[in-house]
């Protein structure tokens, strides 16, 4: 990644997942999102128009989460890294999604998918 924008910990309540009851009931879902840029147009004149907006990598994310269930962290993961690769200025994003109250014995931490993507790749 050239120039990158980091935004961890982005917590909202989804209905996903593939296990019986778990689109039935909002559970917690933690993003944290890589976003690969150039930076250099934006702090040569100091111009918040020419970088990536802060807000629309937030609205992305959370109109995915709590946008229409899906059975995988895969396909959530998937979706967010097209949505911020159709935001202006982004080329390449590495999205993780965690699913810390998964409900699986044997996983008390939950666990997390990551994907890399870049533009024209998806």
């Amino acid at each position: 990644m050239s120039d990158l924008l980091r935004i961890e910990g982005l917590r909202f309540l989804g209905r996903h997942g593939a296990l019986e009851g778990e689109q039935d009931r909002p559970q917690p879902f933690v993003v944290d999102v890589e976003a690969g840029f150039d930076a250099s147009g934006a702090s040569a004149c100091d111009d918040l128009r020419r970088t990536v907006d802060v807000r629309a990598v937030h609205q992305t994310v959370q109109s995915v989460i709590e946008g229409p269930s899906c059975r995988l962290v895969e396909t959530l993961a998937e979706r967010i890294a097209r949505g911020l690769l159709g935001l202006g200025g982004i080329r390449e994003v590495r999205i993780r999604v965690a699913k810390p109250d998964a409900a699986m014995e044997g996983l008390p931490g939950g666990y997390e998918v990551e994907v890399t993507r870049k533009e024209g790749e998806v």
